[in-house]
């Protein structure tokens, strides 16, 4: 794990991202439809400005941090038709408003009538994954307005 964390680092800040790094327990992880605590670490990469990367045993994460505005601009068919994500609330992060069990039809209505000023949206990789792959979302939500067909 650590040395893809390395490996993930090197890519962020040749890219000319700011990250710093912890090992962190305690986090949630979806089990069905129910979440569940796991207690061990895991490392996790926090990006200046965009969100944070995880890298676990068997997968690796890309969570963003954006407005709501933002948020409601996104094409979620697209999205999730290309990429396993998850949306939900900043604030309240077991309050979900896209997951594989609800229509991505439906999450702008959702975020829309929400009263969240800050909404996640996570994307997951195999382990196995290339770091550019990583680094092509981080960029996407840093650079560009809405995030579209791009991803």
């Amino acid at each position: 794990m650590l040395e893809k964390t390395n490996r993930i680092r090197a890519k962020l800040s040749d890219a000319g991202f700011s990250a710093t790094h912890g090992f962190y327990n305690n986090h949630y992880v979806r089990r069905g439809g129910d979440f569940a605590v796991e207690h061990f670490p895991i490392s996790v990469l926090s990006v200046d400005g965009i969100g944070d990367i995880g890298i676990d045993i068997d997968s690796v994460w890309v969570e963003v941090k954006i407005t709501k505005d933002r948020a409601m601009a996104i094409d979620y068919p697209l999205l999730a038709k290309t990429n396993k994500i998850e949306v939900y609330s900043a604030d309240d992060f077991l309050s979900d408003f896209y997951n594989e069990y609800i229509d991505p039809c439906e999450v702008a209505g959702k975020i829309g009538s929400s009263d969240e000023s800050m909404i996640c949206v996570l994307f997951y990789f195999n382990a196995g994954c290339n770091e550019d792959e990583l680094l092509e979302v981080v960029s996407g939500f840093c650079g560009s307005p809405v995030l579209n067909s791009e991803f």
